[in-house]
């Protein structure tokens, strides 16, 4: 991710993190990341692993 791409993720998550809302697809578009397909395997964080 280019270096002025990190810190606008930086300023988003310090200002959603503030209570802040931001639209998903906003941030899909900004990033560059589609939208999953229906019955698409989708990568998730796992807890305690």
């Amino acid at each position: 991710m280019p270096k002025d791409m990190t810190a606008r993720m930086q300023v988003v998550r310090a200002f959603v993190e503030m209570g802040g809302k931001v639209s998903m697809a906003a941030m899909r578009d900004e990033i560059g990341i589609d939208e999953p397909e229906d019955g698409e395997e989708l990568l998730v964080v796992r807890s305690g692993e």
